[in-house]
């Protein structure tokens, strides 16, 4: 799973939760994208956590499905108003 973060620094650290798995990801503030390699097939969701002034967005559902690279680009990190 590859994914973007706009802007970068906005997301500290990005969750992946299966039924079984939790793989975490955290991004280094000057980063625009992020990405989790070899995730096994199936559901998974994506939550983010934000970086101080910024919002994240909701979670979203990711199906992966074996042997595929996936692209997700997410505008995140709102700033806070």
């Amino acid at each position: 799973l590859i994914g973007s973060i706009s802007p970068a620094g906005a997301i500290k650290r990005i969750t992946a939760k299966s039924e079984a798995l939790t793989w975490e990801s955290w991004p280094r503030p000057d980063e625009t994208s992020f990405r989790f390699e070899n995730m096994p097939a199936g559901s998974w969701q994506l939550t983010f956590q934000p970086a101080p002034g910024f919002i994240a967005p909701a979670a979203r559902p990711v199906t992966i499905v074996g042997g595929r690279t996936h692209n997700l680009a997410i505008s995140v990190g709102q700033p806070a108003q």
